[in-house]
């Protein structure tokens, strides 16, 4: 880690890793809205992240883009902070020429379905509550999601019209 200074062990590199996903995700995310768009199809992009702070940076980093691309999509966060109304938009079909970019966390995996997701993306982390005996406290923090959840993922896509899970993880 030439010129990096510091250190930061591994939590600094585990830190590193998840803005790396995140950022993926976002990437993967657009690329896949700007493709369906073009090829004239409409419904939803599902983005699953561990949880609000990725959301959020996710959601800056996608309003950030040129009007163009930006005018392709219409991104919805789906996450308990947001309002039950606003959350009830996910629902609604997307406007024509455009695709909803899903942003949520694992709530889409068993609790919410969404019948037009065209593609999901999947980040691969989650953020759950472990227990950490030597503290004798519980801590939440982010862990590789299990196979049964990606497999669940996974299904969200292609229920109306065919469908794609892009993982960003190899295992």
């Amino acid at each position: 880690r030439k010129g990096r200074g510091g250190g930061g062990g591994a939590a600094g590199e585990k830190r590193e890793r998840e803005e790396l996903v995140v950022a993926l995700a976002a990437e993967v995310a657009r690329a896949v809205a700007l493709r369906e768009t073009s090829a004239g199809r409409s419904g939803s992009v599902l983005v699953f992240l561990p949880g609000w702070d990725e959301i959020k940076a996710i959601m800056k980093t996608l309003e950030a883009l040129p009007a163009d691309e930006r005018g392709a999509m219409r991104v919805i966060p789906l996450h308990s902070q947001v309002p039950q109304e606003e959350q009830q938009t996910v629902f609604d079909p997307a406007p024509e020429g455009t695709v909803k970019v899903i942003l949520s966390t694992n709530i889409a995996e068993s609790s919410v379905t969404i019948d037009d997701v065209l593609a999901v993306v999947d980040s691969g982390l989650v953020r759950e509550m472990s227990y950490n005996p030597e503290s004798a406290m519980s801590a939440m923090g982010t862990t590789a999601t299990s196979r049964a959840s990606a497999t669940q993922r996974t299904g969200r896509a292609g229920r109306v019209a065919p469908g794609v899970c892009y993982r960003l993880y190899s295992r």
